[in-house]
This record gives structure tokens, sequence and C-alpha cells, in this order.
């Protein structure tokens, strides 16, 4: 289960920073 959550949180850590990322370009 925490293994799982783990892996959950980090793909959505990463998902976010390609957000970001993505929206920085945009404003740019």
């Amino acid at each position: 289960m925490r293994e799982k959550k783990r892996e959950m949180t980090m793909r959505v850590k990463k998902k976010r920073m390609i957000v970001m990322s993505r929206e920085k370009n945009k404003r740019v």
C-alpha cells in the first residue's frame, strides 16, 4: 500500500512539474 501510494505521489509530482514548466513557457 505505502509503496503504491509513494509511486502515485511521485507520478503526480512529475506531472505537476511538467504542467508548471508548460505554463511558464506559455507566459514567455
